[in-house]
């Protein structure tokens, strides 16, 4: 029986949310030693994740609206870092990896460049339309 259009979708977006972890974990575990490509690099795909996840979790929604929902959740992991509620949270050490330690305004263009790649990625290559 052939996939429905709504699993075929959820499934295109687990394979590029795969895929964005990976090169995530390679981005950290092996840096070349340019900023642009360690940190950065880390950041962009740590929102084209964000974008990919709500895609699974919401198929049917429209890019733009999963687009400004992961830059809005992106946006708020990095100011919460300025919060006194975040250093409460560190104290769990697996954390680290989704909250950070550092507000960065860096770190905001980053997340706003990786949701309009995932954005344009979804538009012009994973999205079907669904009916």
């Amino acid at each position: 029986m052939p996939l429905s259009l709504v699993a075929r979708r959820r499934l295109t977006c687990a394979a590029a949310l795969a895929g964005v972890i990976a090169l995530g974990i390679v981005s950290r575990v092996a840096p070349v030693g340019w900023f642009c490509c360690d940190k950065s690099l880390g950041d962009v795909l740590y929102a084209m994740a964000a974008y990919f996840g709500l895609a699974v979790l919401l198929p049917r929604v429209s890019i733009g609206v999963i687009a400004a929902s992961g830059a809005c959740a992106c946006l708020a992991v990095e100011f919460l870092q300025l919060s006194e509620v975040n250093a409460d949270l560190l104290k769990v050490p697996v954390l680290r990896w989704f909250l950070g330690t550092t507000f960065l305004w860096h770190d905001i263009v980053c997340y706003l460049l990786g949701v309009a790649v995932a954005s344009g990625i979804d538009r012009l290559v994973l999205r079907r339309p669904l009916r």
